[in-house]
């Protein structure tokens, strides 16, 4: 006689998103894009947002303050363009003519805030809660069919936006429930249970603590509906130990429920308990559970043979769901009264209440409204499967991409690692380069020192030469003249001697050996080079070397000779000199030639012969001489090239 335990639907009415930071954005109509994450944020509008939002505050205390609060919001939002509040000001005035149990202007609304979602921040959410809630005015009117169209169509939009978006897994958890309620209705409990499941299976994800009661109340009608008391009732025990912080509808249907499963088991005094403790509850709770609530009443007191106040409870049940609009109740208080009045024998009144639970009944349950839903349902799964593929393929690209990725970095290490190596080289080279130009520097500034000693030694040799060409010409030479004179003065005054001839000797002795000393002393201090310059100086040397009989020298100078620095141009000399002894000992020539350009601060002296040569290559080919001169052009601030052909 008593009707089954009635599955509520979690409505997405007190659902008021928290505010987060935009951080990213995507187009209304794109599917969704794997990996990306949009929260959304209230900007220069979130006075009215607020404005509005404490109107549905308002609305368990006082609805036509909450509704008068949130046109006054909307209406500033609409004129100055602000779209997420326009959809909540839509919203939320959908929501609270749900619970005032005006359906029509409910459905208004939300078909309103339906067609503006595309211009909100959140369009997926906003379009799944707004399906959500235009279904449950179907259901509460029992069209399961279209109630079932909406949740199937939000179903696969909530789910394909679960990838970038994870805010529409609390609307999406209420539409697992919605679905379940229309299908429970239907009496398809297998199905029913396949939802209801997944709607704890998101919540618990997600932990949507608020969304659990309500999922533990439905899911312990369908399991009772299925035969399972036990689970049953501890689901039910279950919402209501948590459902204090829930809620009022929630804790209304808790309550409600534990009554219908106390008057299932023949606790009636128990069950009007709880019923009555549902009905106390204050805040926004639906007339179709209301409805359910005072229906539940009456047949606590219809089995308790209390028939006034049963007939009573009835007809307020009766009252609301007509007012509201709910035709399910309306069936089953038709049916109910028909029960009472059979047993009252008033079969009249039977009569008319059997005929209008006979009208209605197959105005609810037709085999064209069940094969509809079964379409429906084939096309969502059909959809899901689809979305299943098409969630394997973005796994499938995410992987590839980040396959991608993990190979850019590898590549990125190597590039690095191979940089660093560059690098490191580039210090090891510009650190082999500086203790290089460490090692020239040293080098250098030993050869510096060197030249400096070597510069010493030559200036030495040559103060040298110039005391000892002193002491040939104005001593020994002097000496030599005396001694030439003092044989003339004997031979003057003694004419008659007989060794006459032999001190005619001894005198062209004697005159020869001061020749060569005075030309040794001007070999040793040239006068043509301090009076002259080098160019005269050289061709009087060689004039000199070239009276004999073996080698003839000539000179050849072009540019300006004669302005040359003292110790340059005596350096200069010294190797000449040393030079043509050289030909003069060891080549056997009989030509030389001395060649002298100056060009700019360039000094160039050319020395050729027709001699035997020298083999270069030889060991000791080089002997001390050339060495010597070689160490005497290097002092200069040049070198010497030896060639021999």
């Amino acid at each position: 006689m008593f009707r089954k335990l009635q599955l509520i639907s979690c409505l997405t009415l007190l659902s008021w998103p928290a505010p987060h930071r935009l951080s990213a954005q995507y187009t209304p109509g794109e599917p969704p894009r794997s990996g990306m994450v949009y929260e959304w944020s209230v900007s220069d509008s979130q006075q009215f947002y607020v404005q509005i939002k404490q109107g549905m505050e308002l609305s368990s205390e006082n609805q036509d303050s909450a509704i008068r609060i949130i046109k006054e919001g909307l209406a500033e939002s609409e004129r100055r363009g602000y779209h997420d509040a326009i959809f909540s000001g839509y919203f939320f005035l959908g929501v609270l003519y749900i619970y005032r149990g005006e359906y029509d202007v409910a459905y208004g609304w939300l078909w309103k805030a339906l067609t503006h979602s595309d211009k909100s921040v959140r369009t997926y959410v906003n379009v799944c809660r707004a399906l959500n809630n235009m279904g449950n005015i179907f259901q509460f009117r029992g069209d399961y069919r279209q109630a079932l169209a909406c949740y199937f169509k939000a179903i696969p939009l909530g789910e394909g936006a679960m990838t970038m978006d994870t805010g529409v897994a609390d609307p999406l958890c209420r539409i697992y429930t919605s679905t379940a309620s229309a299908l429970l209705q239907l009496k398809e409990y297998s199905r029913a249970l396949y939802y209801i499941n997944k709607a704890e299976e998101l919540a618990n994800k997600m932990h949507f603590a608020r969304n659990l009661p309500a999922i533990y109340v439905n899911k312990a009608i369908v399991l009772d509906r299925m035969g399972e008391d036990q689970k049953a009732w501890a689901y039910n025990q279950q919402a209501l130990s948590v459902v204090t912080e829930i809620a009022d509808e929630v804790r209304f249907m808790a309550l409600q429920n534990q009554g219908d499963i106390m008057k299932k088991n023949g606790a009636y005094e128990s069950a009007v308990t709880y019923l009555n403790a549902a009905l106390k509850v204050k805040g926004n709770v639906n007339p179709y559970y209301k409805a359910g609530a005072f229906s539940s009443l009456g047949d606590c007191f219809f089995a308790m043979d209390d028939h006034a106040r049963a007939k009573e409870y009835f007809k307020s049940a009766y009252k609301m769901a007509e007012t509201s609009g709910i035709p399910e109740h309306m069936l089953y208080v038709h049916q109910q009264l028909a029960y009472l009045y059979e047993q009252t024998n008033n079969y009249r009144q039977a009569y008319e209440h059997r005929h209008a639970a006979y009208i209605l009944n197959d105005s609810l349950l037709n085999k064209d409204k069940m094969e509809a839903v079964n379409l429906l349902e084939v096309k969502y799964r059909t959809a899901e499967s689809r979305n299943e593929v098409a969630r394997k393929q973005l796994l499938i690209n995410e992987q590839r991409r980040k396959l991608g990725q993990k190979n850019m970095w590898i590549l990125i290490t190597i590039t690095g690692i191979a940089a660093l190596i560059g690098l490191l080289a580039g210090f090891y080279r510009n650190y082999r380069q500086r203790q290089k130009l460490h090692s020239e520097q040293v080098r250098s500034m030993q050869q510096e020192k060197e030249i400096e000693l070597l510069l010493a030694i030559m200036q030495g040799e040559e103060k040298e030469r110039i005391r000892f060409a002193h002491e040939l010409h104005d001593g020994i030479s002097s000496q030599l003249s005396a001694m030439k004179l003092y044989l003339d003065t004997i031979r003057v005054r003694n004419p008659g001697l007989p060794v006459l001839a032999e001190l005619d000797q001894v005198k062209r002795m004697l005159s020869e050996t001061s020749d060569d000393v005075r030309k040794t002393a001007h070999n040793l201090m040239p006068d043509g080079l301090i009076r002259q310059g080098l160019g005269e100086a050289v061709r009087s040397f060689c004039g000199f070397i070239s009276k004999g009989d073996q080698l003839r020298v000539e000179v050849q100078t072009y540019g300006e000779l004669n302005h040359l620095k003292r110790d340059l141009a005596l350096s200069a000399y010294r190797l000449i000199q040393e030079l043509v002894h050289n030909i003069v000992k060891h080549a056997h020539a009989t030509q030389a030639i001395v060649l002298l350009h100056n060009r700019g601060n360039i000094l160039c002296i050319t020395i050729e012969d027709n001699g035997k040569g020298m083999e270069l290559q030889a060991p000791g080919a080089e002997g001390i001489g050339l060495k010597n001169q070689q160490d005497r052009a290097q002092a200069m601030g040049g070198h010497m090239i030896i060639e021999s052909v």
